[in-house]
């Protein structure tokens, strides 16, 4: 009886861990905080834009591309 219930609790963990539904990094009050300093300073922008600059190059690839830009385990 106690390995089924601990069967059902190791499974009932992994469904929500897999059933992300919000945000799990950054709350709402720290992505407002975050759009604040971006508007209210020139050089949090410029970090912006060079971020989304560097990231650009990557939306040339397909999902299956970005897959093999990771290396195998042990390497």
């Amino acid at each position: 009886m106690r390995r089924v219930v601990l069967g059902a609790l190791v499974m009932a963990m992994a469904v929500t861990a897999w059933g992300k539904s919000g945000r799990t990094y950054y709350d709402e009050a720290k992505l407002a905080r975050m759009r604040a300093l971006i508007e209210r300073h020139d050089w949090v922008q410029s970090q912006v834009d060079g971020a989304r600059r560097a990231a650009e190059w990557y939306l040339q690839f397909s999902d299956e591309e970005l897959w093999e830009l990771v290396p195998p385990p042990g390497r």
